[in-house]
């Protein structure tokens, strides 16, 4: 019996896991999509009213977060050029990047027949 009791007591701990895991799988996706809204909407004062209309607690980083997020979704409105998700994205400026890609592909696209070099 007390290894039955404890098999059960171990299917009881991993079902409130599981739902734990659940509830917050459910709370990022939340968290992401208000993002992916805020983003979309523009400006950062907007994404921190958009949350906290919400009901979800902004704390700074989620507040810099929406607005990081904002600024790289109008460098990629503006320019056409994303800034790769491996970057820090307060620690880069996301219309620098941009204008540094377009110097970059100027660079190594190759000269064209009419042009001169100079």
């Amino acid at each position: 019996m007390d290894a039955q009791e404890a098999l059960a007591r171990r299917l009881e701990r991993a079902k409130k896991l599981q739902e734990q895991r659940e509830k917050e799988m459910v709370e990022k996706q939340k968290q992401q999509e208000m993002a992916a809204a805020a983003a979309a909407t523009g400006g950062s004062v907007l994404n921190v009213a958009a949350l906290l209309a919400s009901g979800t607690q902004v704390t700074p980083q989620i507040a810099m977060a929406a607005q990081m997020a904002a600024l790289q979704a109008k460098a990629l409105a503006e320019t056409g050029i994303a800034v790769p998700s491996y970057y820090n994205p307060a620690a880069v400026n996301p219309m620098k990047f941009a204008e540094q890609e377009k110097k970059r592909k100027m660079l190594w696209q190759g000269k064209k027949e009419g042009q001169i070099s100079v």
